[in-house]
């Protein structure tokens, strides 16, 4: 299975709260057969922590995570994938490229921890990520 993983599960996994980031990692876990896959997107997304804060060790700890991922770019085709989607659903502009990202690259599903993906219909399937969590706030 080709997973794509919104920013929301790294930053989980990574810089969550003990019990959080336990959560994530054992659901990432049952996926461990998957090709994961994150986009440039989720890469800036999840350095930007680290990075206003000078975190070395949380730079590292992100950058080895990504060497774990296929990391897929952005192309024209994404992008314009990503704009038909806002247009049409109204999602906000980084939820339909992360979503159009992992459709255009052949995933088979998301996973993510935003309410927003289920608010309305996607080409693929998302999986949650933890119910009962907020959706982690933009950095």
């Amino acid at each position: 299975m080709r997973l794509y993983l919104d920013s929301c599960v790294l930053i989980y996994a990574l810089d969550g709260s003990e019990q959080l980031r336990r959560h994530t990692l054992q659901q990432l876990e049952g996926y461990g057969d998957s090709d994961w896959v994150i986009s440039d997107l989720v890469r800036m997304e999840c350095l930007v922590g680290p990075l206003r804060t000078a975190d070395q060790i949380r730079l590292l700890a992100f950058r080895s995570f990504f060497s774990d991922c296929s990391v897929v770019p952005l192309h024209p085709e994404v992008m314009e994938q990503a704009a038909e989607l806002r247009a049409s659903t109204r999602r906000q502009t980084a939820d339909a490229i992360h979503l159009a990202a992992a459709v255009h690259w052949g995933c088979d599903a998301l996973l993510t921890n935003d309410r927003a993906f289920q608010l309305s219909q996607a080409p693929i399937e998302v999986l949650r990520l933890v119910a009962d969590q907020p959706s982690i706030p933009p950095a």
